[in-house]
């Protein structure tokens, strides 16, 4: 959850997330793909008639490169350090798909038992329910309250247009309205 506030990431693109993905460096992430569910058109005994796949985002504008905090960058290389754990324990069995958030034997989260263990963590800590691309909302309204511009917020998210961001994803809380009735008096007084 930590990484979807950071960046306001849909689902699959973040179960997707590669570690060449990152710069940790630079502190950004580059989104070039998306985790989905493929009808499987070589069913075989064994395999189901679906799979999990990478594939490549569907607009131009959901490719794109986020700045990251520091935070989660400090985050993300102890992650990475417990999954190169992980991979040892697990050896010749470890599937890698050099994913970021996987399973700890390597293989793809499932989005919906992804979705379902965010619902428990939430249950645990005696959270109220929320959709996990509810966070991808939040991010959008942190933005916006930390006087981001729309524009910069539309990118970060992947909107093809702006309308979306500012329609959908941002909720304008009292806070933003009292500020802007702030600046509005500044501006009467003059």
């Amino acid at each position: 959850m930590f990484l979807e506030l950071g960046t306001g990431l849909r689902r699959g693109e973040l179960l997707a997330l590669r570690w060449r993905d990152f710069d940790l460096d630079a502190g950004v992430l580059h989104v070039r793909q998306g985790l989905v569910w493929v009808r499987n058109h070589d069913v075989t005994e064994g395999q189901g008639k679906t799979r999990l796949l990478i594939q490549e985002p569907k607009t131009d504008h959901s490719r794109r490169t986020i700045p990251i905090p520091a935070e989660i960058v400090d985050a993300l290389k102890r992650h990475k350090a417990q999954q190169a754990q992980e991979k040892l324990l697990f050896g010749e069995s470890y599937e890698d798909h050099r994913v970021i958030l996987c399973q700890p034997n390597g293989k793809f989260i499932d989005p919906r038992n992804f979705t379902r263990y965010f619902d428990r963590l939430l249950k645990q800590a005696g959270l109220p329910h929320i959709r996990f691309h509810d966070g991808r909302h939040t991010f959008a309204t942190l933005m916006l309250e930390l006087d981001e511009s729309p524009k910069t917020v539309q990118t970060m998210l992947g909107h093809s247009r702006i309308a979306t961001t500012l329609d959908i994803y941002s909720h304008v809380s009292l806070d933003l309205e009292k500020r802007a009735a702030a600046k509005l008096n500044e501006a009467l007084r003059g």
